[in-house]
């Protein structure tokens, strides 16, 4: 790439203003959380990312101002693989609600930088293992509010119906058990068999 790509810090300042702008009130604060913990993971990580030339450029944006270094000397095209890192855990967002926020502008940066800085490129390789990584990230969250969910509507049940859930749980656990294959070495019961009697 022979153009000047504009820095990671750039892109940044321009996909994170345009969502606060557009938002308010608690979904306005979690995006402001998830851009600065983004860019305290940028400047944490930037080692692993650069070049030795981009390291000795580092090395001295670190002496003028350490805070935001990493993100102003990186190039945009960087954070395609940098972001794979930050939807990862321990990086994750563990509150769910602020998890969605975080995936929806990793995939609107990732967006940005495809389609408008890199617009004349093509840039499908290197956005794969992002893509990948967005997609587990979303079927783990979508996972996770099910969970939730599910331990709200529980915590509502009298101990009744809870001890009523649990049998049954119990049961479908016992008859999954049943029903799976036998391990490795262990002969499948033969027609007419019942389970625990004696062979002849």
């Amino acid at each position: 790439m022979d153009e000047r790509l504009p820095k990671i810090d750039e892109v940044i300042s321009t996909v994170f203003g345009e969502a606060a702008a557009l938002s308010t009130g608690v979904k306005r604060r979690r995006t402001v959380q998830v851009e600065n913990e983004l860019r305290a993971f940028i400047d944490a990580e930037a080692d692993r990312y650069i070049t030795d030339d981009e390291r000795t450029i580092l090395s001295a944006e670190q002496e003028f101002d350490p805070n935001g270094a990493g993100c102003r000397v990186l190039e945009a095209e960087m954070l395609f693989v940098a972001l794979v890192g930050f939807i990862t855990p321990p990086f994750l967002a563990a509150d769910l609600l602020l998890r969605r926020v975080q995936l929806d502008l990793v995939d609107a940066l990732a967006g940005y930088v495809a389609f408008e800085v890199l617009r004349n490129y093509d840039s499908s390789s290197i956005r794969r293992d992002l893509r990948l990584a967005v997609f587990r990230a979303r079927h783990e969250l979508k996972r996770a509010r099910r969970e939730q969910s599910w331990a709200r509507e529980v915590a509502k049940m009298s101990p009744r119906e809870r001890e009523g859930i649990e049998l049954m749980e119990r049961r479908i656990a016992g008859l999954t058990a049943r029903n799976s294959p036998p391990s490795a070495g262990q002969p499948a019961p033969k027609d007419g068999d019942q389970a625990g009697e004696p062979r002849d």
